[in-house]
């Protein structure tokens, strides 16, 4: 490695080549990526995990181009991990504590929404368009709440709801940017993301109406359809009141273990 000084003189470092450095460069980002991607879930740095979700993005677009030429075993395969990782992921993120995890986890449940679109049957020509709508619309509002909630993690120090408790109320426009973003996430209409999860429903009932030998399939992606999106709608109402309403008060916790306590003796006596 050499280079000239601000001196004009010439200086070299022995035993180390521009070609090393990039290389060790290169396999220390390929050891660190792991770690970053458990980071970027909890951390303020967002980068990592946008690039991430881009990574998912083109994957789900490479299966829509080459939807026509998969086999039916290779559908029914997709459909049913699509079902389970959908289910379990809106499950882990209703019971996080950590807002970013939540989101994390949330897009996972997402993106297994997505390729349950292309797991129909392959005779359906909407179902690419399903799957890529629900894509686009989710890079939409998600990218909202990743900012969002960014910004409110600066201002309340953390990631943790308990840190974040009641932080976004009467924030104007943090608040409502928020509310705009679960509201889409859970597909409250008339927001974007009612109309592509409607558009992957609408593609799971035809399928279901034209029956088949694969038809226990769609059944098993409708529901678990069905039920992701109230718990994605239950773990977004839950973020929105953990984020807008305070905690209550030393006073009143205090006051309601009195009133408890002395309900007990009358109970009791009578």
């Amino acid at each position: 490695w050499s280079g000239v000084s601000e001196d004009g003189t010439w200086w070299t470092v022995p035993g180390q080549t521009r070609t090393d450095t990039s290389n060790r460069r290169q396999e220390g980002e390929r050891h660190e990526v792991p770690q970053a991607l458990t980071d970027a879930a909890v951390g303020e740095d967002l980068s990592v995990l946008g690039e991430v979700e881009f990574a998912f993005d083109e994957t789900v677009g490479e299966l829509a181009r080459i939807h026509g030429e998969r086999t039916h075993v290779a559908c029914d395969l997709l459909g049913v991990l699509a079902a389970v990782t959908m289910l379990w992921a809106a499950l882990l993120a209703f019971a996080q504590s950590d807002v970013k995890r939540m989101l994390a986890y949330s897009t996972l449940s997402q993106i297994a929404i997505m390729l349950s679109a292309l797991a129909f049957a392959p005779g359906i020509d909407e179902a690419p368009s399903a799957g890529l709508g629900h894509l686009f619309s989710h890079a939409l509002f998600k990218s909202l709440l990743f900012l969002a909630i960014g910004w409110l993690s600066v201002i309340g120090g953390g990631t943790a709801f308990v840190a974040l408790r009641g932080r976004a109320r009467g924030r104007g426009a943090l608040q409502w940017s928020i509310g705009i973003g679960l509201a889409a996430l859970a597909g409250v209409p008339p927001l974007v993301g009612f109309f592509s999860k409607e558009g992957v429903l609408a593609v799971a009932e035809e399928s279901l109406g034209r029956g088949g030998e694969t038809a226990w399939v769609t059944w098993v992606v409708l529901v678990a359809l069905l039920l992701t999106v109230l718990l994605t709608a239950a773990y977004c109402a839950r973020a929105w009141l953990l984020l807008t309403t305070d905690a209550p008060s030393l006073e009143t916790v205090e006051a309601l273990e009195g009133q408890t306590e002395s309900a007990e003796p009358a109970a009791a006596a009578g």
